[in-house]
């Protein structure tokens, strides 16, 4: 099963708003993550190497659980498309901004894209029930896409490779589904 595949079973089974709520805990644990790993010296101003690994890795673990939670809304809602005459959605660039001062990127990330994707799907869910036109695909689309673009560049400010996320979306995935399964045996 791709990872795609998987995170449409998982948007499936426990539907957008739950997921889209989930969503904005793993918003605010990366935001908490980056905040632990840019205060964390000593009193003379040095880092604790050890800390600031096991820090640095959760940063990666909250990075790769917003990116799989983020790329589940364009999938759900490209089923629900009322006609198919576009692709499906798809992330594509490598040019990151270079971000100078982390957490005010972290505030402003907050404020415009986070609360834009909220609002883009909260009037999705309330407008168009059962479908979606083109047009509100393309404006969550895109709302998604200046997420993962926001959340890549991030990712480039702290050198973290694709495949250290990669590997933990695919495990977060996996949990996932297994305890989608475990549910549903009772």
């Amino acid at each position: 099963m791709t990872l795609e595949e998987k995170e449409k079973a998982i948007i499936e089974h426990y539907n957008v708003m739950p997921q889209l709520k989930h969503f904005q805990s793993e918003v605010w644990e990366l935001n908490q993550a980056i905040f632990e790993y840019e205060y964390v010296y000593d009193e003379y101003g040095y880092r604790y190497d050890e800390v600031e690994i096991s820090i640095k890795k959760d940063i990666i673990e909250e990075l790769a659980d917003n990116l799989f939670m983020v790329k589940q809304f364009p999938i759900y809602y490209y089923e629900l498309l009322d006609c198919h005459n576009i692709a499906p959605y798809e992330f594509k660039t490598d040019n990151y901004e270079h971000i100078e001062d982390i957490l005010e990127y972290l505030k402003n990330f907050q404020k415009e894209e986070i609360c834009k994707l909220t609002c883009e799907i909260a009037i999705a869910e309330e407008r168009e029930q059962d479908y979606i036109s083109e047009y509100r695909y393309e404006i969550i689309t895109e709302a998604v896409d200046n997420v993962i673009y926001k959340l890549k560049s991030i990712q480039a400010y702290y050198n973290i490779s694709d495949k250290e996320i990669e590997e933990v979306m695919q495990y977060k995935a996996d949990r996932q589904l297994k305890r989608i399964d475990k549910e549903k045996r009772g």
